[in-house]
């Protein structure tokens, strides 16, 4: 929910209604520490992508930082164009409804800004015991839409900022409680059991460096768990899933929810990269991610060829 509303914040929606564009994307202001990153990847491509969504971000070149937001401005030229616009997934419907609209926003050329809207308070919640049906939905909605804008993504080659309309109003984060060592056993488990299902939808590099990490991983009695998983990694493994899901022969909500482990890994490596940092140092590492996604742009593009994504995989 957003708080009350304030003085600051009205005049921050009136400033938005007054901007020559046909979206406004919510930005909030959840800036501080560590809560706020593992906030933004527990929800939203959730899972693959903290926040500024670097999944979206790097395929359509669109920096924005909640795609998924949940508060649309939305003209009524845009709104009669989602009335014809393909329902590309069967979970648009549901959680998949925000990127949606945002994704439709993007690649049918509309004009989009940022609306600083607050806060944005939720339930603080522990991403290794909360992570509910978004994870699927939401990834689902994305990965699919890679066949129908196949043409799009693939020519995207730079990412430009989006205007933000508004004054940011101060926030402090709330604490989110974070288990890493139960997220660190969630991906030896899932290394464990999904080993041979891994080995065969990653690059054989990806996978090597997966069991490199599981090898190597130590917890400690205090909670402390001395775990990493490089931008880059994370950034390939992302890609490799989201090229198999789209050539896949079966049943793809099944792919999705055994990477969760992977991605329960990838939220161990945020929590142990900013539990100490302040909000400016925090940024500089959702930075990294994007970086990586962007950077390895062209390794899903490869891989997408290698392994005929969009038809039947080749594998």
């Amino acid at each position: 929910m957003l708080p009350a509303v304030s003085p600051e914040l009205a005049a921050a929606v009136k400033d938005v209604g007054a901007a020559d564009v046909m979206v406004a994307i919510p930005a909030y202001n959840n800036e501080a520490s560590i809560s706020s990153v593992m906030r933004t990847v527990a929800e939203g491509l959730s899972t693959f992508f903290a926040d500024r969504n670097p999944l979206v971000t790097s395929l359509y070149g669109m920096k924005l930082r909640q795609p998924i937001g949940g508060d649309f401005g939305m003209s009524g030229a845009f709104i009669d164009k989602l009335e014809k616009q393909d329902v590309w997934d069967v979970f648009v419907g549901q959680f998949g409804i925000d990127v949606w609209m945002t994704i439709s926003a993007i690649t049918g050329g509309s004009r989009i800004c940022q609306a600083n809207l607050g806060a944005k308070v939720h339930n603080a919640k522990d991403p290794a015991f909360s992570l509910g049906p978004m994870y699927l939905q939401v990834i689902s909605t994305v990965f699919r839409s890679m066949t129908k804008f196949a043409d799009i993504w693939r020519d995207v080659k730079a990412v430009q900022d989006v205007p933000v309309k508004g004054t940011s109003m101060p926030w402090e984060a709330e604490p989110i409680p974070i288990s890493v060592t139960r997220l660190v056993e969630e991906f030896n488990l899932g290394m464990a059991h999904f080993s041979s299902l891994y080995r065969e939808i990653l690059s054989d590099d990806s996978f090597s460096r997966l069991e490199q990490i599981a090898r190597s991983e130590v917890c400690y009695p205090e909670g402390y768990c001395n775990f990493h998983m490089p931008p880059d990694l994370w950034a390939r493994i992302v890609y490799d899933i989201a090229v198999v899901f789209n050539c896949w022969q079966g049943d793809t909500h099944k792919l999705i929810d055994l990477s969760s482990p992977l991605y329960f890994g990838q939220v161990a490596s945020i929590a142990n990269r900013t539990q100490s940092l302040e909000h400016e140092q925090t940024e500089m590492v959702v930075d990294d991610i994007l970086r990586a996604f962007v950077n390895e742009k062209v390794y899903l593009e490869q891989r997408w060829k290698q392994l005929g994504a969009g038809e039947v995989c080749s594998m």
